[in-house]
This record gives C-alpha cells, sequence and structure tokens, in this order.
C-alpha cells in the first residue's frame, strides 16, 4: 500500500511539474521566455493570443458545464491534446515562415488548451484523498523549477523542441493519471459532479472567496507592470517566478502537514492581507530594486492562491455538489482574468500624465482599498452565518433529541441531517435544497429512517422528538 501511495504520488507529482513548467511559457508571468525565443513584438502577441484563449476559454467552459453538463461535465483529455499539439504545430509554422497570423492562432489554440489540462489536473487531485492531493501539488510545484535550468542553457531555436518534450510528457502523465483508482473517499452523495444543487445559492456563498481571487491577481500584476523602475532580467524573473512557487510550496507543506491546518481561499486572504497591506505601505517609498521584494510577494500570493483555490474547489465540489467542472474554471477564470486586468490597469496609468512616483502611490492605494473590501465581505459572511446558527429556545432540545435517537440507531451523518430536519418539519424538496442533494437521495435516506424506527410519516417523526415525549 506504501508503495502504491508513493508511485502515485511520484506519477502525478512529475506529471504536475511538467505541465507547471510548460505552462511558465506563457502565463505565468514568465513573458521574458516568449521575448527570449520570438523577439519582443512578437512575444508581445503571442501572449496576449494566449491571454485571450485562456481565460475566455475558462469561464466559457464552467458556463458550457452548467448549461450543458451531458457533454462538457467531464475530463477535456482529448480537447487538451488535441489543442496543444495544433498550436505547438501552428507555432513551428511562425518559425518557418514568420507569419503573425499563424503565432497568434497558436496562441488562442495553446490558451484554450492548457485551461483544458487545468480541468484535468484538477480531477486528478480529487482522485486522491485530500492528504495525499496536497502532496501531489507540492511535489510539482517544486519539481517545476528544474526545466527553468533547461531554458537558461538553451538556445533560440530548441525552445519549441523543449516546449514539445513537455507537452507530451504531460500529456502522457495525464492520461495515466486520469486512469488511476478514485480513493477519495467520495461517496454518491457528495461525488463531485453532481447536478442535485441550487446553482445560485452555491454562487453566492462562493462570492468572498471569489472576490479575494480577484484582488490576488490585481496586486501580482499591479505590483509588477509599470510599477518597477527597471524590467527584471531574464534569469531575475526565473527566480522570482521560481522563488515564489518553491516558497508556497513550503508554506502550505508547513500548513497542511505539520501544523494540520486546513485551508480555503478565505482562510488564507486573512492570513495573507497584513503581509499584504505592509508590502503595500512600504511600496511607495522603496526605490530601484528594493522594489523587487513586493514585486516578489505579489507573485508569492499569486501562486500560494493558485494551489489554495485547486483544493478549494475540490472541498466546495464535494460538499456543495457543484460540479468541479464549474467551481474550478470559474474560480481560476476569476483569478487569470484580474491578473491580466492588473496588467493593464498598470499600462494604463504608466501611459498616462500622473508621475512616476505618484504611479506608485496610486496602484498602493487602490489595491488597499480593495483589499480592505475583501476583508469586510469575509466578516459580513461569517456574521451572517453566526447569527443563522443562533437557534431559538426550544430548537436545540429539539436537535439534541434528535442526535440521541439517531446514535441509539446508529445512523451515518447524512440521515442524521435528514432526521433532524424531518423533526423539523421540513419536506423532502426542502432537505434537498438545504443540504445540496437530490431529492432521490432524501427519499432513499427518509426509508431508511422510518424503516429503523418503525414510523410511517414525518408527523410521526415529529411526535417521536416531541419534547414533551421522553425517549425510550
Amino acid at each position: 500500500m506504501a508503495n502504491s501511495n508513493r508511485s502515485r504520488l511520484l506519477l502525478v507529482g512529475f506529471g504536475f511539474a511538467a505541465f507547471l513548467a510548460m505552462n511558465s511559457f506563457s502565463l505565468w508571468g514568465f513573458s521574458t521566455l516568449p521575448q527570449r525565443a520570438f523577439g519582443a513584438g512578437a512575444a508581445s502577441l503571442w501572449c496576449s493570443s494566449m491571454m485571450m484563449g485562456n481565460v475566455a476559454s475558462f469561464f466559457m467552459y464552467a458556463l458550457a458545464a452548467a448549461l450543458v453538463p451531458k457533454a462538457f461535465d467531464r475530463r477535456p483529455f482529448p480537447e487538451a491534446a488535441g489543442l496543444l499539439f495544433a498550436g505547438i504545430v501552428l507555432l513551428l509554422g511562425f518559425y518557418l515562415t514568420d507569419a503573425e497570423a499563424m503565432l497568434f492562432a497558436s496562441g488562442i489554440l495553446y490558451g484554450i488548451g492548457t485551461t483544458c489540462c487545468f480541468i484535468c489536473w484538477e480531477y486528478v487531485f480529487a482522485l486522491s484523498v485530500a492528504e495525499e492531493a496536497r502532496k501531489q501539488i507540492i511535489l510539482g510545484s517544486v519539481l517545476a523549477a528544474a526545466p527553468f535550468l533547461v531554458y537558461v542553457l538553451i538556445d533560440r531555436q530548441a525552445v519549441l523542441l523543449v516546449m514539445l518534450l513537455l507537452a507530451m510528457l504531460c500529456l502522457a502523465s495525464l492520461f495515466a493519471c486520469l486512469r488511476l483508482p478514485d480513493t477519495s473517499g467520495a461517496g454518491h452523495e457528495t461525488g463531485i459532479g453532481s447536478r442535485s444543487v441550487v446553482m445560485k445559492d452555491t454562487l453566492v456563498d462562493l462570492a468572498p472567496s471569489l472576490f479575494c481571487l480577484a484582488m490576488i491577481g490585481l496586486a501580482s500584476t499591479m505590483l509588477e507592470s509599470g510599477m518597477v523602475v527597471e524590467t527584471p532580467s531574464f534569469i531575475g524573473r526565473g527566480f522570482i517566478v521560481y522563488g515564489a512557487n518553491i516558497a508556497s510550496a513550503v508554506v502550505l507543506a508547513a500548513a497542511w502537514g505539520a501544523l494540520h491546518r486546513s485551508t480555503s481561499i478565505t482562510k488564507a486572504f486573512m492570513v495573507f492581507y497584513p503581509l499584504l497591506i505592509t508590502a503595500l505601505l512600504f511600496f511607495p517609498f522603496l526605490q530601484g530594486d528594493q522594489r523587487m521584494a513586493v514585486v516578489f510577494m505579489g507573485t508569492f500570493g499569486f501562486t500560494l492562491f493558485s494551489v489554495v483555490m485547486m483544493m478549494s474547489c475540490i472541498d466546495c465540489a464535494k460538499r456543495t455538489g457543484l460540479s468541479l467542472a464549474v467551481a474550478y474554471p470559474l474560480s481560476a477564470g476569476v483569478l487569470y482574468a484580474f491578473h491580466h486586468l492588473g496588467s493593464d490597469i498598470a499600462g494604463l496609468m504608466a501611459g498616462s500624465s500622473i508621475p512616476r512616483e505618484s504611479q506608485a502611490i496610486t496602484a498602493a492605494f487602490l489595491l488597499l482599498y480593495g483589499c480592505s473590501l475583501a476583508v469586510f465581505l469575509i466578516n459580513g459572511r461569517s456574521g451572517a452565518k453566526r447569527q443563522a446558527s443562533v437557534v431559538v429556545p426550544g430548537s436545540d432540545i429539539v436537535s439534541a433529541r434528535c442526535r440521541l435517537i439517531a446514535e441509539e440507531n446508529g445512523f451515518s451523518e447524512r440521515q442524521s441531517e435528514v432526521f433532524d430536519l424531518l423533526a423539523h418539519g421540513h419536506d423532502i424538496p426542502s432537505i434537498a435544497r438545504r443540504l445540496y442533494i437530490s431529492e432521490n437521495t432524501v427519499r432513499t435516506h427518509a426509508k431508511k429512517i422510518y424503516a429503523s424506527l418503525e414510523v410511517h410519516s414525518k408527523q410521526d417523526i415529529i411526535d417521536l422528538v416531541n419534547p414533551t415525549r421522553p425517549v425510550a
């Protein structure tokens, strides 16, 4: 068993590392790499087309999976393979002909293919228990730094070959990983991809997390684009990006492994918020290379939340029944869209009449305002949940008797929840909405509860747990 878990960890970790290394060619702020390969003008066209394809496809896939689940609520591996190889073929055509139309089309296809790969890797991590999935992500994040040494040593002509090799390695490992047995222990009721979910209510619950991701995306690029006096060199950018990768892996390994703390997007934001606002307050007063420390903080936040987002979406899908093909593309789309929006805002500020140093102060205060709004949303939602959890006198007595009866009859956790709601007078549709499960699942649990308690209706259950009647 231990050898099997170790083999699974290595397979997923190495495959994910290959994907991250391939992805760093464009979407992780590593713009100097395409510039080194194609030249400044072509690099701008490649990156912009890649961004368009990637961000748009995230949102479109989430929408399609929500509206047409039979067609899109799945693992898009065939699309990922086809789009990546089509993008590389067109990129080769650009190398041979210098036709910018081929480069633009290549960037679009490559960006959409990258989106499909991200979704597939999310499904791979969902196949393992949370503890193993965290180890896989951390290992992949650390190992992704190794190909950077290859990029440093190779010349312009060999970049395409390295991209092709990484894409083949990524797809081969992804193909194998998607066929691994499901050891997550997620049952039918909380299975990923369940359609028995109130989409509006779930998206409202996700709103604070999405706002946090938006602010992290803005901060990571607004601190960098147009704010630093000198653009970091290829080597310097590599140390920032992969250094942030490794730093986030170390922090999460400590939180998940040593401290045994679960993390969510909002929890991580509340911890990261003091560090971020401290960096923003000092940012306008730093000069030249000193600002690189703040840039590193922004990049670190982006990589940290990229990892936390993957695990949070899996937890959300298992907890609420929201499809993973909706939860993850939506969250990633928000993060990447605002990541690129921050770059555009910084570019507009750089081209405006605002003095250079005033731009830094303006950016810092805009981000402080946005991050403070995110904290306000988190605290407001937490307060509302605490208030909703307060029960009226007598209701806690009914719940206590329900727990006692459930323990005496050996009810499962889900059966206990259904039993408690039945005792409080809820009908089948209401229970399904509250627990984010299907009505058929509620009926199945209700039948088992009726059989165990030898009752025949909801009213019998209400009478059974009535506080005036002693429990047998």
